[in-house]
Parts: structure tokens; C-alpha cells; sequence
């Protein structure tokens, strides 16, 4: 500490006595932080329907020499496994949409009846009913109620009485009330401090990664949590109008205004079934107005519509969608319904969040600025002296860089505003701008993210913190980018904490920004938006845009219900693989339609000319 007294002796040499305040210092201990199916119970008869009809359609298969034990298999199996085919094609018939893959699912495996391939018609639509459960109870994963968002706040509040303090249930909190916040609790809901300090951890609401200083006046938002100190404050709103109810809301409405992707197969319907039902129709009537042998031509006509039955689509195409599936679960991507695939393969814009995600979520010393003859060594052995009994994000950060230290006398911690304490003869403040005009000293505004150093009185520099890049984030953002990505990040953080992250990644990005923001950021961007985010502040940018993806590892459970994708390690490297396994996906399964189709016209087209027989249409 020789060099400190050197400084100390020059420094007061040249004292000056002019004073500048800088009120609006916000910084370090606390101000800041840049830091078609039910698959319930429904859904479980539904797979006991179709396992019941399976065993039916074996017996009949078994006992077909026996011509009636095997129609009155094969009706039943047709009939119990097309249920729920049957009974949508007659609403939809209803409503006037006709042709759809359920009219014409129906009225194939009916025409198998009448011309005595009741098996196989019973195969068929078994196959399909597996086909659509499998299909939905993927999908049904990605419309679970985003309930979790409510755990943002407490169900109960200290409120302030005649009597003394009180517990009582946060949602009946009203206006005015009066509550307090010990450490580690959460804030009910929202309200402005009127006495204490302490540090506020808000990054579950705002995805700021530095606490915030809270002290008397300052307005914290529902769901924060108290790092330190204890807080009393006066309720804004009630519970169930504060901002993380709003938050809720939020995802609640985007998440219904988001159109899901429609399957292939229904689309592909939507003229497919036409066009094969008419077709049929004109095989069976026309030719024998003009050629006669009615029988025949109906006969063809029945086989015609049996083979232009969309089973090989059914079976190939979510087949090639669940091996896509399982493929990405390799590679601990978690898609919620296959139809995020095709939203996946689509992709041309990825936002993320900053903080949890492209970056580990914890501090690091950024720079440090002693003032000028103050060497780094004495200014972190001082800073180093103060931090280390400070359990504060910022002071292990602090700690990190293992500096050697001196034994710190008369040590203080002031909540959400610094620490001082003595050594010998000399007096050390260390916190942000306000807690050293508190005790006199000058510091100069350099950002949110910094921590001022004071010594006997003087300004001593201050230092900077910066959250830590996750060691593949940038590889993972490279490999994206020449995969021909647009990316971006969307951060609650501050443009000083955001602006080095950005620059490391070569990416443009937005700063200072609060969900809704987020959100609409996400919803003015073009073409096919992807967002990735880990924190309960995504949840409506994870709602809004055209795929959620959110870090499972290390999210929060709100994030993980509202993405389509989860993320199970904290790295954004999967969503570089989720997206190439997307694409290759969606060329397997336009093979399997291309092959599918090609091989049924074939088909059709023999039928047609009287070679074909029904053992090839069912084939």
C-alpha cells in the first residue's frame, strides 16, 4: 500500500475545493442492471378406441374364412377406429366444407365396405386415427396456459395496519396500502419505495443482469426480488393490474394471435379430395353410359377412391415429421408439435435475448479507470479490500480477479448504495454516484454499469462490468449468420452493457427495452422471426413471434411454456442444428409425398384401365 500513500500525498497536493453533483448517477451496488385433438382423458379413451379396434381388425384378418364373424370384426374395428373421422366430416359437412381428408378418409374406407374389403378399410382408417393422435398429442405440448407467469407474485403481502404489520393475501392489496419486503421475497406488486435501500434483482421482469438501487422514491415492479436490505412500500396498482399480471396478459393475447402453421395434409386436401371424390364419380357413371357393365365401371370407380386415399400421406408425412423430432431431441432440442419444423425450415430472422442467453447471466470486470497516478494494483487491492465480506453480484465479480487485499476495518454495507470501511489511516468508499455525493465526492457519470471508487475524500476512478459471453454464443451466432440469418438482440439491458456483446457477435442490436417492447420489436420484424430468450421478460416476444425457442437448462418456467422450442442446454449452438435438421427434414417428407403421390397416380391411373386390383389400392 506504499504506492497508495504516494498517490494520497500527490493527490492532496493538489486538492481542488470546486464541487460538481451528479444526482443522476446510476450504477453498481444496486442501480442498474443492464443487468383437432383433446390429449387429456379424451385422449386417452381415444388411444384405447383405436387399440380395441386394432385387436378387432386382427381377428378379422384371423377369421376370415368365416364370412360373417369377419364382416362383424372388420365393421366394428372401421367403425370404433373411425369415430372421430366420421363424426368431424359429418360437422364439417355441416358448416360447408365438404372435401376435406376426413370426407374423403370416410368415404374410401365405406367404398372398401360396399365392394368387400372391409379389413382393409378398417387398416386404413386405423392407421389414419394413429396417425392423427400421434400428430396431436404433439402439437397439444405447444397450447399449455402459460399459469406459471402467476409465480411471479406472491400470495401473500406484509401489509401495514393499525395494529402493526400484517399478513394478508397480496390480491387483496388496493391502492395506497402500505407494505414491506424482507430479503429474498418478492415484490407483490408494484409500488414506489418509501423508506429503506436495498438492491433489487429484477431480471426475471425486465432481463436486466445488474441489481437495481432501490431507496425512497424509486418505483419496482411487481415480481422484482429484494437481494439485500428491506424495503416499505406504497402499493401503485393492486395485483391483479400490475405489471406482471399485465405480462401475462400480454403472452395470453399473443400466443391467440399467432396463426399456427397448417399441416400439409390438410392444405393439401383442400383440393386433393375434390378433384379424387369427382373423379371417381365420372370412373363409375359416365364410361357406362357409353360402354355399359355397370358393376365393372363402379367397381373401378370404389377402387379408384380406395387408392387415392390419403394413408401413405398420412403415415409418411408425420413419420418424417417424428423422425425430424427425434433426430432434434439428439441434439437437446425439444420441439413442441412437428408442425414447428416447417416454421424452423422457413426461418430467416433470429432475435435473442442478451442476458442467460448469448450471455452465462453473471458479471465480469469490464475495465478498470484509476485516476491518473493511481496504479491498477492499489485501485483493485482497494477495491478488492472492500468487496470481499460483500456478497453483491458486483463484488464477486470483484473477487473474481483475485486480488491481493488488506484487512479492512469499521466495514459497512449500505443496501443497494455501496460499502465504505478504513485501513490505517485512510477511508474507502466504493458504490455508485449517489453514495459518493453523499460523503462529498465528485464522480464523473460514466454509465449504469459502474462501480466509483473513493479515497479519504477524493475520487479515486471507477471500474465497469460487463455480463460474460457464453463460450460458444459466438460460433453459434457465426455458424447462423452464414447460414444466411439475420440476427439481432433484443435486451432489457442498457446500450452500455448491450453495445460490447454486439460488437463481439457482429450483430446489430436494440437496448433499454421492456417485454412489451420486445414484443413489438418481434412482431415489426419481416419474414420468418425466431426469438430466443430464457427469462419470464421474453415470454410475450416468445409468444409473439413465429418461433419461441427458449433455454430449458436455465430458464424460467414461464419461458419454457410459451416457446415452441426449448433449448435443454445453455446454448444457443442447438438452434444452428435445429434449423439445418428442419430443412433436411422438410426434404425427406416432400420426398415421401412426391414418392407417395407418384406411386398412387400409378396406381389410379391402372385401376383406371381395369389391371389394378383393390389388393393394389390398399397397397
Amino acid at each position: 500500500m506504499k504506492l497508495l500513500e504516494r498517490w494520497m500525498s500527490r493527490n492532496h497536493a493538489e486538492e481542488e475545493h470546486e464541487h460538481h453533483h451528479h444526482d443522476d448517477h446510476d450504477c453498481c451496488h444496486g442501480d442498474g442492471c443492464g443487468c383437432g385433438h383433446d390429449h387429456g382423458e379424451k385422449g386417452k379413451e381415444e388411444l384405447l378406441r383405436l387399440g380395441i379396434a386394432f385387436v378387432l381388425f386382427l381377428l378379422a384378418l384371423f377369421l376370415k374364412e368365416n364370412v360373417l364373424l369377419y364382416y362383424a370384426f372388420s365393421v366394428a374395428a372401421l367403425l370404433l377406429a373411425g369415430f372421430e373421422t366420421f363424426r368431424e366430416s359429418y360437422e364439417h359437412i355441416r358448416k360447408g366444407k365438404v372435401f376435406d381428408e376426413c370426407f374423403l378418409m370416410s368415404v374410401a374406407t365405406l367404398g372398401a365396405l360396399c365392394i368387400g374389403e372391409a379389413a382393409e378399410g378398417a387398416a386404413v382408417m386405423i392407421f389414419y386415427g394413429v396417425g392423427e393422435y400421434v400428430q396431436g398429442l404433439a402439437v397439444s405440448r405447444s397450447t399449455r396456459a402459460v399459469e406459471s407467469l402467476l409465480s411471479l407474485c406472491p400470495d401473500s403481502a406484509h401489509k401495514e395496519t393499525a395494529s402493526g404489520w400484517e399478513d394478508v393475501e397480496a390480491a387483496s392489496l388496493a391502492e395506497n396500502d402500505v407494505i414491506r419486503i424482507l430479503p429474498g421475497e418478492r415484490i407483490p406488486t408494484d409500488g414506489v419505495v418509501l423508506s429503506g435501500h436495498a438492491a433489487v434483482d429484477a431480471s426475471s421482469v425486465t432481463g436486466e443482469s445488474l441489481p437495481v438501487s432501490a431507496m425512497e422514491g424509486t418505483e419496482l415492479l411487481s415480481g422484482s426480488i429484494v437481494s439485500d436490505g428491506e424495503l416499505r412500500l406504497r402499493v401503485t396498482s393492486a395485483q391483479q393490474e400490475s405489471y406482471a399480471a399485465k405480462m401475462m396478459a400480454m403472452v395470453q393475447d399473443a400466443k391467440e394471435s399467432k396463426a399456427p402453421t397448417e399441416n400439409f395434409i390438410h392444405r393439401f386436401a383442400e383440393y386433393y379430395t375434390p378433384i379424387v371424390v369427382f373423379a371417381a364419380l365420372f370412373l363409375a357413371i359416365v364410361p357406362p353410359l357409353f360402354m355399359g357393365n355397370w358393376a365393372a365401371w363402379i367397381h373401378r370407380g370404389l377402387l379408384f377412391l380406395v387408392a387415392s386415399c390419403p394413408c401413405a400421406l398420412v403415415l409418411s408425412v408425420p413419420l418424417g415429421f417424428f423422425a425430424g423430432l427425434g433426430n432434434a431431441s439428439k441434439h437437446g432440442i425439444f420441439l413442441k408439435g412437428t408442425t414447428h419444423i416447417e416454421t424452423l425450415a422457413k426461418c430467416n430472422h433470429i432475435a435473442f435475448d442478451k442476458t442467460g442467453t448469448l450471455t452465462e447471466g453473471t458479471l465480469r470486470v469490464h475495465e478498470l479507470h484509476p485516476v491518473e497516478g493511481l496504479s491498477e494494483d492499489v485501485f483493485l487491492t482497494v477495491l478488492s479490500s472492500l468487496e470481499e465480506r460483500s456478497a453483491h453480484p458486483i463484488a464477486k465479480a470483484i473477487q473474481a480477479l483475485g486480488a491481493s487485499t488488506v484487512e479492512i476495518e469499521d466495514f459497512q454495507e449500505i443496501a443497494g448504495s455501496g460499502v465504505s470501511g478504513n485501513y490505517k489511516e485512510h477511508t474507502f468508499l466504493a458504490g455508485n454516484g449517489a453514495f459518493l455525493a453523499e460523503a462529498g465526492i465528485t464522480a464523473p457519470a460514466v454509465g449504469s454499469t459502474a462501480l466509483y471508487l473513493g479515497i479519504n475524500g477524493h475520487y479515486a476512478g471507477y471500474v465497469t462490468f460487463a455480463d460474460t459471453l457464453r463460450a460458444d454464443s459466438k460460433e453459434a451466432v457465426a455458424r447462423l449468420k452464414e447460414m444466411g440469418m439475420d440476427c439481432v438482440i433484443l435486451s432489457g439491458d442498457t446500450p452500455d452493457s448491450v453495445a460490447p456483446v454486439a460488437e463481439d457477435l457482429d450483430v446489430r442490436f436494440e437496448a433499454g427495452l421492456l417485454p412489451h417492447q420486445k414484443l413489438q420489436k418481434v412482431e415489426s420484424m419481416e419474414g420468418i422471426t425466431a426469438f430466443v430468450g430464457d427469462g419470464i421478460n421474453d415470454s410475450p416476444a416468445l409468444a409473439a413471434a413465429d418461433l419461441g425457442i427458449a433455454m430449458g437448462a436455465g430458464g424460467r418456467d414461464a419461458a419454457i411454456e410459451t416457446a415452441d422450442v426449448v433449448l435443454t442446454k445453455n446454448s444457443v449452438h442447438p438452434v444452428a442444428d435445429a434449423i439445418s435438421i428442419a430443412k433436411a427434414t422438410m426434404r425427406t417428407v416432400w420426398i415421401n409425398i412426391i414418392f407417395a403421390l407418384a406411386v398412387k397416380i400409378l396406381v389410379m391411373i391402372l385401376g383406371v384401365l381395369g389391371i389394378a386390383t383393390m389388393a393394389w389400392a390398399v397397397f
